[in-house]
């Protein structure tokens, strides 16, 4: 599945592409998880981690590392997060891994 994101800054947009999908019950609604691969132009520029449910959607960068970006994808799909906190949820882990040094 490819996307192309919203601009409105007239930059090139960057296509999302879905890498790896998985979905999960919370609170009797189904959300969806996807990791994605970031794209410009031919290039590729990071990957995303997207989650859609309760009637939102949010994506959220997760780094240019796949390692990294695979275990943050991951994570979040693991522990159920929702789409009203995964941008926090992804900044604490690319902080953490970078505080840590496991980036």
């Amino acid at each position: 599945m490819e996307k192309q994101s919203e601009n409105s800054n007239g930059a090139t947009p960057c296509r999302l592409s879905a890498i790896r999908h998985c979905s999960a019950s919370v609170r009797s609604e189904r959300v969806e998880y996807r990791l994605y691969e970031m794209s410009a132009d031919g290039d590729m520029m990071g990957y995303a981690v997207g989650v859609r449910g309760f009637g939102e959607r949010r994506v959220a960068f997760a780094g240019r590392d796949y390692a990294l970006a695979e275990r943050i994808f991951e994570s979040v799909a693991h522990h159920c997060v929702t789409p009203c906190t995964l941008t926090d949820v992804v900044e604490d882990m690319m902080f953490g891994a970078e505080y840590f040094g496991a980036t």
